[in-house]
């Protein structure tokens, strides 16, 4: 694939409102077949030329979807894009934007852009302190609510059955407008395999108590504050029950909730810990 030769064309192309889904899939993979300019000189321009077309793309043109389709794949390269960006001082001025896209993406999407949401979270709350303090306390809010959704995760899955194609209304988070919608998965939201909700995803529950902890040592004030309400969900989670038998077709979902339990369990903090 050839380099992009004017980012600014491009990147105005890449949010065009008449352009096919394909087309805009097609440009983004150029965009992150290009990426190694980000490592150049040129970063600061390419910052300035896709930054707003990249949070265009996933807060206003495309829609968090719940199964494999070009929509689904178009916003995984963009949050792909966003993940590969270096971390140095000519990212800066555009930190406070991409953590809120980052957090918009990883309340609303499925489990496999929440998955990389989280790490462009931790990653810029750990490079950029400590002038991002304030912006932490919405990630613990949301590492609260999928813990207090836990049991009901459970329940989704190994009571209700979880069964392809039937719709799913994802659980209320701290700034989901998308909550009072019901999102359809399945063959038909326009694909064949099933994404999670990240608020009801396993794999988000394991991937945070690590983070948690990590940043309650980066940001030692807010421990006083989240502890009391946090340790309780903690246990809470790592406490609800499992199926007592499990189905051929839900060994996957046990693996996970077990998964997510250990690590729950592993990182829970005591005094020593914070």
């Amino acid at each position: 694939m050839s380099p992009i030769q004017n980012f600014e064309q491009h990147s105005r192309n890449l949010v065009e409102p008449d352009i096919q889904i394909n087309q805009r899939l097609q440009m983004a993979m150029e965009v992150r077949d290009s990426l190694e300019i980000a490592h150049t000189a040129e970063y600061l321009n390419f910052l300035k030329c896709y930054f707003r077309a990249f949070s265009v793309v996933l807060l206003q043109i495309t829609k968090p979807q719940f199964a494999d389709s070009p929509e689904h794949k178009l916003r995984n390269i963009v949050v792909e894009i966003l993940n590969r960006l270096p971390h140095s001082e000519v990212l800066r001025p555009f930190v406070q934007d991409l953590l809120k896209v980052a957090m918009q993406v990883l309340t609303t999407d499925n489990e496999e852009n929440g998955l990389i949401c989280i790490r462009i979270i931790f990653d810029l709350l750990r490079n950029f302190r400590p002038t991002l303090e304030n912006e932490v306390q919405p990630f613990l809010d949301f590492v609260c609510k999928i813990y207090q959704n836990f049991k009901s995760t459970v329940s989704h899955f190994f009571e209700s059955g979880a069964v392809a194609g039937e719709d799913v209304k994802p659980m209320d988070t701290l700034s989901s407008s998308s909550s009072d919608q019901v999102l359809t998965i399945g063959p038909a939201a326009g694909g064949s395999g099933q994404l999670n909700p990240s608020t009801r995803s396993f794999k988000i529950v394991t991937e945070s108590p690590l983070v948690v902890m990590f940043l309650f040592q980066l940001y030692s004030r807010l421990v006083q504050t989240n502890i009391p309400h946090l340790l309780p969900l903690m246990v809470a989670a790592i406490s609800v029950p499992g199926p007592e038998k499990v189905p051929p077709h839900l060994k996957t979902h046990f693996i996970e909730l077990k998964g997510a339990q250990v690590k729950v369990f592993l990182c829970i903090p005591t005094p020593a810990s914070v």
